[in-house]
């Protein structure tokens, strides 16, 4: 097999592809080990000018307000001036899921989820924070948390 690396200054995260003729179990297994160590790689946000590691299993949701992103953590929170888009593109961890098209939860944080009278949900976490569960995404959050 061989390794090799490619700079492409236009990319904002690294990015891995394994190439092969056929996915043989070499193959499989090299996929695994390389989604494990993505999978272990903390978000990195830019706060003040100085990027700062936030490991994902702190992290109990996200949330936007205008051109802001909040990422609540299990001891801090942090804003920064960043599109949810980006934030999600690095969250793709199956814990993490997008409820609202202002929010995504950590399901690891979740205590339960709650019906409110609109027929919306709300995502209650167990620090106690209220996530709203938009109508839209809630069938996708109900399949990835119930399997129906």
């Amino acid at each position: 097999m061989k390794v090799v690396f490619q700079q492409v200054p236009a990319l904002r995260e690294p990015r891995v592809a394994v190439q092969a003729a056929t996915l043989d179990e070499h193959v499989a297994q090299t996929m695994r080990a390389v989604s494990r160590v993505v999978a272990a790689a903390p978000l990195t946000l830019v706060v003040d000018a100085v990027p700062v590691p936030v490991p994902l299993a702190n992290i109990t949701f996200v949330d936007v307000a205008g051109d802001y992103v909040t990422v609540h953590t299990t001891n801090k929170v942090y804003t920064v001036r960043q599109r949810l888009k980006v934030i999600a593109e690095q969250l793709v961890q199956p814990q993490f899921i997008q409820v609202s098209r202002s929010a995504i939860i950590n399901l690891d944080a979740v205590d339960h989820f709650k019906n409110v009278l609109s027929g919306n949900y709300v995502a209650v976490l167990k620090q106690g924070e209220r996530v709203p569960v938009s109508r839209r995404y809630w069938r996708q959050v109900k399949e990835r948390v119930l399997g129906k």
